[in-house]
């Protein structure tokens, strides 16, 4: 069974994810502590992927809002960015400039395909991911490209951006659309981090717990069918041992491996 935790450099840290994952429960002031320790080490991990002089400039970002609207979160929001890749995610809700129409978004972390957790937004303050959800909910970004679209032989994401060819072979049809799948780095990241967020916050409810499709149905799709939400958040508030887990090792998420995530349940 591999280590998920490899990023961390922060011994504390990385003990308080091995032992969430396993199950353990933390007091309210242990785990304010780890997400505070987690927004210390993404500073490196945020200049690492985006280089140093980019972080000096744009980071930490100006793109939130004030504090909660209820005092805390009363929920959390999973989306996926529909790209591919950590760092134009990272640059994007960034304080950089934007062009276009589109110029508040953000989100209080970002999970990279490789299960690396970003903390962009501190949890105690207001981002703008999610429309009217955003003064009461957390948002959690997933590296995901999201459903593709068949354009003259090829995979295409966002529209008009060429798939990866050496990807291609992880993509599966729902529903005759074409979705990437998420990773197990990314489940075992969620699973990590809601857990920490509700030990932070005891306000979060699990029905609350929701994507993107839930909070605004008539224009948004993520996370899409690949995305297990109900089984991850009933893990996460049931506290199971998420090392039981059998597909630990697989990089792509299948459809039918999601079934040995519904039979811990």
């Amino acid at each position: 069974m591999p280590y998920w935790f490899n990023w961390i450099t922060n011994s504390k840290l990385a003990a308080a994810a091995d032992y969430t994952l396993s199950g353990g429960r933390l007091l309210i002031s242990d785990a304010k502590d780890v997400l505070a320790m987690l927004g210390q080490e993404s500073v490196s991990l945020i200049s690492k992927e985006i280089g140093p002089s980019n972080y000096g400039k744009f980071y930490p970002t100006d793109r939130h809002g004030g504090f909660w609207k209820l005092g805390n979160p009363v929920g959390v929001v999973d989306h996926y960015t529909a790209g591919i890749n950590t760092r134009p995610v990272l640059l994007w809700f960034s304080s950089r400039p934007r062009e276009g129409d589109i110029v508040s978004s953000s989100a209080h972390f970002v999970i990279g395909r490789d299960g690396i957790i970003y903390s962009v937004v501190p949890p105690d303050l207001i981002a703008w991911h999610a429309t009217v959800a955003n003064d009461t909910h957390i948002g959690i970004e997933h590296v995901n490209a999201g459903v593709l679209r068949r354009k003259t032989g090829t995979l295409r994401y966002q529209e008009s951006i060429e798939y990866p060819k050496e990807r291609t072979h992880s993509v599966q049809t729902i529903n005759k659309e074409p979705w990437e799948p998420y990773t197990s780095n990314q489940l075992i990241a969620n699973i990590v981090l809601k857990r920490w967020l509700i030990e932070a916050f005891p306000s979060i409810e699990q029905q609350n717990c929701v994507d993107h499709a839930k909070i605004s149905p008539d224009r948004k799709r993520d996370c899409g069918p690949l995305w297990p939400l109900k089984d991850l958040n009933k893990l996460v508030f049931d506290f199971t041992n998420a090392r039981k887990i059998e597909w630990h090792d697989k990089q792509a998420i299948a459809k039918k491996d999601l079934t040995s995530l519904a039979l811990l349940l």
